[in-house]
């Protein structure tokens, strides 16, 4: 089997890489151990983004994140958030999402009232990623291995729910299978279970690719619930 571009994980991440990636032209494989969409963190968000809004600048959005993270962000991509949000915002929109601006932020409002946020975002960006035809899906797939070859990655290796083993080749990789945040004694991770916690797939995964310590980017944002968004802040490691 052969793509231009693997994504593993097929949270809100992932799929916004799938769309982002055939937008360019690219033939995608979008791979979750789950399904698409339905089986991970994002389903259960709470809908709230920080982004820069029409009374809260960009400036001042940035500053925000900084403090909040203590400084130890990655200032360069904290920026870009700030810069690229806008369209995500209305990218989002254009999906039929009801995504409505606050003072700070803007949250999503669900399709009924007994439905959280979470699960309303993420089975329209399923439905929708699912239409497109250059985007091919592949469910129930543990991603064990990022392959190699003259030092270039070339894809992964992984096993299916029958445990049947599979090398898939493509000359570019994107993991975004989440769940980093657990590592830390305090984080926004939701539930408990494989939900709630990091499961290694993604640490043994890049580690085989030796992928460099840039790659383990754990993110720190404003977010509503406390001032200047303390209640969202990851705090020093989790010890095992």
């Amino acid at each position: 089997m052969q793509r231009d571009v693997i994504i593993v994980g097929g949270g809100l991440a992932g799929i916004m890489a799938a769309f982002s990636a055939q937008a360019g032209g690219a033939e995608v494989l979008l791979i979750d151990r789950g399904s698409i969409g339905v089986g991970t963190n994002s389903i259960l968000a709470g809908g709230v983004f920080a982004a820069p809004t029409s009374t809260y600048s960009p400036d001042v959005y940035i500053k925000d994140t900084l403090q909040v993270g203590k400084m130890i962000n990655n200032e360069p991509r904290v920026k870009l958030v700030a810069q690229e949000a806008p369209g995500a915002i209305n990218f989002l929109r254009s999906l039929g999402l009801n995504l409505i601006e606050s003072s700070d932020h803007y949250f999503l409002k669900s399709s009924r009232a007994d439905v959280i946020p979470g699960v309303t975002l993420m089975k329209k960006l399923a439905e929708q990623v699912k239409k497109i035809d250059r985007v091919n899906i592949l469910n129930s797939f543990y991603v064990t291995k990022i392959l190699r070859q003259d030092n270039r990655l070339c894809g992964v290796s992984g096993f299916d729910k029958s445990g049947r083993n599979m090398s898939i080749h493509a000359p570019s990789v994107v993991i975004a299978t989440g769940g980093g945040g657990a590592i830390y004694l305090r984080n926004d991770n939701e539930g408990s279970g494989a939900v709630g916690q990091a499961t290694g797939n993604k640490c043994s995964a890049r580690c085989s690719g030796k992928k460099t310590k840039r790659g383990f980017d754990e993110r720190f944002f404003p977010a509503k619930g406390g001032t200047n968004g303390q209640s969202c802040q990851r705090g020093k490691p989790r010890e095992f």
